[in-house]
């Protein structure tokens, strides 16, 4: 490969490495939301052992597992954008490395 298609590769992967930050921190926003308001029920759901009625007890129950099984699905969408954030960070410096070398290459005269 040629030193522009090295570094056309490089702008391509930082391009998607943006992307993918991006997209972590949306999703890791989302997360400290679903943290928050599992506090709020939790709160609630404690508080209701003062005035216990069944359902309060399976209501907050509930709601507690729905985020729960939210909060790992955020957490699987992130380990899965963090895989393929290492990939486009090793592709963009493999082609930056290349782009170097090339660089060497193409520019060094020789006396």
């Amino acid at each position: 490969m040629g030193m522009i298609a090295n570094l056309a590769t490089g702008l391509m992967a930082t391009r998607v490495k943006t992307d993918l930050e991006f997209k972590l921190g949306s999703l890791s926003e989302r997360r400290m939301a679903v943290l928050d308001k599992s506090n709020e029920v939790s709160v609630f759901y404690s508080n209701s052992i003062f005035t216990p009625t069944k359902q309060d007890d399976v209501f907050y129950e509930q709601q507690l597992l729905k985020l729960q099984t939210l909060d790992k699905e955020l957490n699987n969408q992130m380990r899965q954008l963090e895989t393929q954030l290492k990939i486009y960070t090793e592709i963009k410096e493999d082609q930056l490395k290349g782009s170097k070398q090339n660089a060497k290459k193409e520019f060094t005269v020789d006396a």
